[in-house]
């Protein structure tokens, strides 16, 4: 248990400095994102090429990955970050909005937490761990 635990939180590491590494790569809308958006804000066009956010998920039936990036350093203060597909929303801290920041999250279905071998608890519901850092220059 303790070497898939290891595996887990390897890998998301390995995905999580990947995307931080080539985030200019998700920072700009697509030509089929530009079009998307005319078609869904009847015809209004987009603003620029810059996204003022993006939002990366992922899931299989034990493990949910999300990243969410806030490009342009503003949020509304009640409008959750919204990881629907993983089955959950958050909110970025009162102090981050206006700054430029990426929020990571896991969920396992598993307790990948507790280091030990043998834990008496049981996981209902799995685990769900956010982290928050500072967007990459």
């Amino acid at each position: 248990m303790k070497l898939l635990r290891e595996i887990t939180m390897t890998k998301f590491d390995q995905v999580s400095s990947h995307i931080l590494e080539y985030i200019e790569d998700y920072e700009y809308y697509t030509e089929e994102e530009k079009i998307k958006y005319e078609q869904q804000s009847y015809g209004k066009k987009v603003e620029g090429d810059t996204k003022p956010e993006f939002t990366i998920m992922e899931k299989t039936k034990d493990l949910k990955m999300a990243i969410y990036g806030n490009v342009a350093g503003k949020a509304t203060l009640y409008k959750p970050i919204d990881f629907s597909l993983l089955g959950f929303s958050s909110k970025l801290p009162r102090q981050h909005l206006t700054q430029k920041v990426v929020m990571r999250g896991i969920w396992t279905s598993y307790n990948y937490v507790i280091p030990e071998k043998y834990c008496p608890d049981i996981t209902v519901g799995g685990v769900l761990d956010l982290n928050l850092f500072k967007y990459p220059e």
